[in-house]
């Protein structure tokens, strides 16, 4: 039995599904996506990206897209109900003094970025697919999908969110 990781499904191309593609992409994995949605996008408005998160974008390589794109800042101001300053406090970033402790940004917008490195990175996306069925094996995971293909991947992420169709398959 061979524990090498060489070709992975990931179930979900949102934010977290992009992001995992890029990682594996960059370790030489093989990576596929599947998106149920026809159309590979993200819904929502904007998204507050505190220290863990602005960390990860700059692991990504996508940090510096991400601030042209969207905005950061240091530092918090509290107003009263007039408009008045009442304090100013300083945020510590995870990044040091060269990078916004805090940064934010639209949705749609964060995940274009994540969805054009993975692709940038080699990484197969198919929308309007999902999982009907999988089947582990010590060595494997052989996979039926919606459109009717079958194929076998070595591991399979579920990144498709809080209501998990790969979680009800798996457990």
């Amino acid at each position: 039995m061979s524990t090498a990781v060489n070709r992975v499904l990931i179930v979900g191309g949102g934010l977290s599904g992009a992001s995992a593609a890029i990682c594996l992409q960059r370790e030489g994995i093989d990576v596929e996506i599947i998106e149920r949605e026809p159309v590979w996008g993200a819904l929502g408005t904007g998204i507050t990206l505190m220290g863990p998160a602005m960390r990860a974008l700059k692991q990504l390589g996508v940090l510096e897209q991400c601030m042209a794109e969207g905005d950061g800042g240091s530092e918090m101001c509290l107003f009263n109900a007039e408009g008045d300053l009442l304090h100013t406090l300083e945020i510590h970033g995870l990044l040091g003094p060269d990078w916004p402790a805090v940064g934010g940004m639209m949705r749609p917008t964060l995940h274009r970025i994540l969805a054009d490195t993975a692709r940038e990175k080699g990484v197969s996306v198919r929308t309007g697919t999902t999982v009907t069925s999988l089947e582990q094996h010590p060595d494997r995971v052989d996979v039926e999908l919606s459109d009717g293909s079958t194929a076998s991947y070595d591991l399979v992420l579920g990144a498709d969110g809080m209501r998990s169709q790969i979680r009800n398959l798996v457990f």
